[in-house]
């Protein structure tokens, strides 16, 4: 097994451009084809009536399809889903820190290429991300309360999951991936090819 992350964590880009979120604003909303490229945004948040409508999800960022390249997303909340991002595909990103009240604390039903998840919480499951797809990412210390708390029913490949509390992947796919140090069982009801566990 090689360790995929030596060139993949490095080359964030750090703009000294904020956005901040507050009162139940989420921080940027990406319509099909738009780029954030060097930001970081923080404090972001969304709470709707309704679980799953587009007011529930995405805290940092709600991206239909949008892109968001060398941010940092941290401390944004999501009332069912993505408390970072939900959607859109995300490079060379550090997301840390952010909670979902359900699943993906970090990312839901996003693509994300060479980026960081880190320190996400959730009461459900996916605190890392949820329902995305992964590409030499790094999904560590991630807490959820039901369990897959690094990934859950993600693809991932190329990826290393972590130091994870409550499970490192449920029910996702791996491909070529390190699972290791996680409290709780690596890999649940997942389908594994050349990973090291």
């Amino acid at each position: 097994f090689e360790f995929p992350h030596s060139r993949a964590i490095a080359p964030f880009v750090v703009g000294a451009n904020r956005i901040t979120g507050t009162n139940n604003i989420r921080c940027a909303w990406l319509a099909n084809g738009a780029m954030l490229c060097g930001f970081t945004l923080t404090g972001g948040s969304v709470n709707a009536s309704c679980s799953y409508c587009s007011d529930a999800k995405g805290g940092g960022a709600y991206a239909e399809g949008g892109i968001i390249s060398n941010c940092v997303i941290t401390g944004c909340r999501g009332d069912y889903m993505g408390g970072g991002v939900y959607g859109g595909t995300v490079y060379d990103s550090r997301l840390t820190g952010n909670y979902a009240y359900r699943y993906g604390g970090g990312a839901g039903s996003s693509t994300l290429f060479r980026c960081v998840i880190e320190d996400s919480l959730v009461t459900g499951a996916g605190a890392g991300a949820v329902y995305s797809t992964l590409v030499n990412c790094w999904i560590r210390r991630n807490r959820a309360v039901e369990g897959g708390a690094g990934s859950y029913g993600c693809a991932l490949r190329r990826c290393v999951i972590s130091g994870n509390v409550n499970g490192g992947a449920s029910g996702s796919t791996l491909e070529s991936c390190a699972v290791y140090g996680n409290l709780g069982i690596g890999v649940h009801r997942s389908s594994i090819d050349h990973c090291t566990v």
